[in-house]
């Protein structure tokens, strides 16, 4: 349902807020350690380094703000344009939830890995090779929408 709502939504923070919460429902985040969880489990689906790791963080950081209702200025510090990232983060999300769904969906055999929450539990137990081998080639979230991004804005990540 969280992801349809984004679709529908109109604002760049409601949009993330739900296409990040889409995300969410397949992680099965622990109660006190959720945006370090989301980072590093969500770094099965775009590979994992740095700057995704900090492009995750980011991301939930910036759910957070919009279900708390809370100035995304307290997450984009320093940034020299926060509001072009944040909507950058928008994109993102949107792509990375959508990309998700349709692996899950033409990926034989691992829409089973997802259909309930003890499914899912078991599924994150593993190891992380044995994740990221189930669940395969990563999507290159940052250098997709950078491509796109770059002729109108810049380089700015």
């Amino acid at each position: 349902m969280a992801l349809l709502r984004g679709y529908e939504e109109e604002w760049w923070d409601t949009r993330l807020h739900q296409f990040v919460r889409s995300i969410e429902a397949l992680l099965l985040l622990p109660v006190g350690s959720s945006t370090k969880k989301f980072a590093h489990r969500s770094q099965t689906f775009i590979g994992a380094s740095e700057a995704s790791r900090q492009l995750l963080t980011e991301m939930y950081q910036l759910r957070s703000c919009a279900e708390h209702m809370n100035e995304m200025e307290s997450v984009l510090q320093g940034r020299a344009e926060p509001h072009r990232t944040a909507w950058k983060r928008s994109l993102q999300s949107e792509l990375l939830a959508s990309e998700i769904y349709l692996h899950l969906f033409r990926t034989p055999g691992l829409l089973q890995r997802f259909r309930d929450d003890d499914a899912i539990a078991t599924f994150w137990e593993e190891k992380d090779d044995v994740v990221r081998a189930a669940w395969g080639k990563p999507l290159d979230l940052i250098a997709i929408v950078d491509a796109a991004y770059r002729p109108i804005y810049g380089s700015e990540s």
